[in-house]
């Protein structure tokens, strides 16, 4: 786990050789390392699991993004909270994608209204330190990074809005 200090320098060269993988395009590896990561530290203190969700959603393997969005019951990263709606959603599991939809746009609300507008401006930075959790350059980021997969889906845009 992280907590322990002394762990820190072989999870740092994990989290690193990951990355570079990620850029060498050897997503094989680089996803190996990240589930091993996961595994070494359940508290994912990289925060590595929304994109490991992210990849599963876009190889429509919604069962595993469920399994990894599962570990992190009360999460509010965007793509842990909308990653599990979607996946619910397209394995057919509706009542459990419209709960999961609610406690998402409870604590995401502009995630939502960003993956249903048709046209969106990016926003200017309105923080000096980062992308503020829950403003508008996250919500954009994560339109960035999903809205296409969303859009594939059939009637899921249509639904949400409706929630």
């Amino acid at each position: 786990p992280w907590l322990i200090t002394e762990n820190r320098p072989f999870l740092r060269t994990l989290m690193r050789t990951m990355i570079n993988a990620r850029f060498q395009g050897d997503f094989t590896a680089a996803d190996m390392i990240a589930n091993q990561m996961l595994t070494l530290n359940p508290a994912d203190n990289h925060g590595l699991r929304a994109e490991i969700v992210n990849r599963h959603l876009w190889a429509k393997e919604d069962t595993l993004a469920l399994a990894i969005a599962d570990n992190f019951p009360g999460d509010t990263m965007p793509d842990i909270l909308y990653g599990r709606v979607l996946a619910l959603y397209r394995s057919g599991r509706k009542e459990e994608a419209l709960e999961a939809a609610w406690e998402a746009k409870s604590k995401r609300p502009k995630v939502a209204a960003s993956l249903i507008s048709s046209q969106q401006k990016e926003p200017r930075e309105s923080s000096r330190f980062g992308i503020e959790a829950g403003g508008r350059q996250e919500a954009w980021e994560y339109r960035e990074d999903m809205r296409k997969i969303w859009k594939e889906t059939r009637g899921v845009l249509t639904w949400l809005k409706k929630v």
